[in-house]
């Protein structure tokens, strides 16, 4: 196959990767499991490995012939459950999506210190500045401040609004953004990022019924002083300020997610209500049936709509073909 040419219009980023293996050696892996999906012959000329500072792992990006190619590769990659060996950081899941290139800083705008590579959402890896404004939360945008890494704090919180997460419509948990809206950051080592990683983990793979992996994402934002040009570095020479970043996608429908202890939370009006009790719990249960309820009688109402609209058209075809048969016979005479 051809090496590829300089665009990358077609190309599949991956993150979260090994950086404990050689470059070479996860370009491979990549290869192999990028055959497996498109059955392409593609080789290592295909892949472009980096290591990401603030993310503290290898990223990639998968060079593909088609955008056709890119779309069937990027399906499979997001399900796949089958990823060769010491190919992801341990501790973390494999992050796919659609490669971007960084656009030019415009306007004195931040941007990432790496050169490329999307974060979670499929934009470009955020940078925040510290006392930066967010905005206000919201029923989906929740902030915790914490000026220090409180693990035990944070799996509290973790635990609480995953589970309202779930059981609504979704959303982000923010730490190190006070309660305003300002971005603050949270003093972290490498190795707390990945202790973090690992306790958010445990705690979700706990929750009944199970929560699967793409229905999550865990990032570390770097933070960085309001003065351009200056490092994030704060107390301890391996310590960086960080926003961690928990997004959880809504579950699935008409399902109640219950926490490892076995309590059910529900988020409302940018609130978290709950333990709930039985009898809420079967309130929510009937309103979700009212619910769908409501939405069949809809879609019926629908298709009796489309089938009248139908009969009329074939009632009416023959009266229009008759007009204009006869329009042909005046014609004619």
């Amino acid at each position: 196959m051809p090496a590829p040419q300089e665009t990358m219009a077609q190309a599949i980023f991956l993150g979260n990767l090994n950086n404990d293996l050689p470059k070479r050696r996860i370009a491979s892996l990549i290869v192999q499991l990028a055959r497996q999906c498109t059955g392409l012959n593609l080789d290592t000329r295909n892949v472009k490995v980096r290591f990401s500072h603030p993310s503290d792992c290898c990223t990639a990006t998968l060079q593909l012939p088609t955008p056709a190619e890119q779309q069937k590769a990027l399906a499979y990659l997001a399900q796949c459950q089958q990823v060769p060996d010491g190919l992801i950081k341990l501790g973390r899941t494999l992050k796919v999506d659609v490669f971007q290139k960084h656009p030019h800083r415009r306007n004195g705008a931040k941007v990432s210190i790496e050169d490329e590579g999307p974060n979670y959402q499929g934009n470009h890896e955020l940078v925040f500045e510290k006392g930066q404004h967010l905005g206000a939360e919201t029923r989906i945008l929740e902030f915790k401040e914490m000026s220090n890494l409180n693990l035990q704090y944070l799996k509290q919180k973790v635990t609480r609004y995953v589970c309202a997460f779930l059981n609504s419509s979704g959303g982000a948990l923010m730490f190190g953004v006070d309660d305003s809206g300002n971005v603050q950051g949270t003093p972290m080592s490498h190795k707390q990022e990945d202790d973090v990683r690992i306790a958010i983990d445990q705690i979700i793979k706990k929750f009944d019924p199970p929560v699967l992996p793409q229905m999550y994402s865990i990032s570390f934002i770097s933070v960085y002083n309001q003065t351009h040009g200056t490092s994030n570095r704060t107390q301890g020479d391996d310590t960086f300020l960080k926003v961690i970043k928990l997004d959880i996608d809504p579950g699935r429908p008409n399902t109640l997610y219950a926490t490892p202890g076995g309590d059910v939370f529900i988020r409302r009006d940018g609130s978290v209500q709950g333990p709930l009790k039985p009898r809420e719990i079967q309130e929510w249960c009937n309103m979700n049936f009212d619910n769908k309820e409501r939405a069949y009688q809809d879609e019926i109402s629908q298709l009796q709509h489309q089938l009248r609209q139908t009969e009329y058209d074939r009632q009416s075809e023959p009266v229009s073909s008759l007009k204009k048969t006869k329009s042909a016979v005046c014609s004619i005479l």
